[in-house]
């Protein structure tokens, strides 16, 4: 099965979309909810078990690999350069002001 492009992408059917729509809306739910942790005093922790990367919050509450991303992309998430390595970062925090 092939889709149809245009220009600008691929060519969506409604039900897809609709699915697409609801995972973004899990996703943005999750960020939402990480961010409102984190800015209540929460911090935002990078481990690795089994070689795997494993985000979490201080208070135990697991935390999806791509809402991470997007967490530590916002300049308001900032890193606490607590790593081996100075230029690496396992803690993030909120930045006030």
């Amino acid at each position: 099965m092939t889709r149809e492009t245009n220009l600008r992408g691929p060519i969506f059917t409604p039900g897809e979309l609709h699915r697409l729509g609801g995972r973004l809306k899990r996703r943005m739910g999750g960020v939402n909810s990480a961010l409102s942790a984190i800015r209540g005093g929460e911090s935002l922790h990078l481990q690795y078990r089994a070689g795997s990367p494993l985000w979490s919050l201080s208070c135990g509450r697991c935390v999806s690999a791509k809402v991470a991303e997007i967490l530590i992309k916002r300049p308001s998430v900032v890193p606490v350069r607590d790593a081996l390595f100075s230029d690496h970062s396992q803690t993030w925090r909120y930045k006030n002001g």
